[in-house]
């Protein structure tokens, strides 16, 4: 199993953007999605070391990173996110 995490902010609007996006779309069965608010929860964050919101890691079950995107993303680009993800 492989977890979209999205590491964003209420106040971004390409966070939103990015948000509004995932609710829309079906993703395989085996992605789950995450959201992980940076305001709230800097740790991950620092983890991570996030820069820019948002954010995108697809992570393996032990929480290795297997693709990332900075930005908004597209459909497309999310698709081509977890299909880099699967290589």
């Amino acid at each position: 199993m492989m977890t979209l995490t999205v590491l964003g902010s209420p106040n971004c609007a390409p966070c939103r953007v990015v948000k509004n996006l995932l609710s829309s779309v079906v993703l395989p069965a085996d992605v789950r999605v995450r959201h992980v608010n940076v305001e709230e929860d800097h740790e991950t964050a620092q983890q991570f070391r996030v820069r820019t919101l948002p954010t995108l890691l697809v992570l393996d079950e032990s929480e290795q990173v297997l693709a990332s995107r900075v930005g908004s993303i597209t459909e497309a680009a999310l698709a081509d996110l977890i299909a880099e993800a699967r290589r």
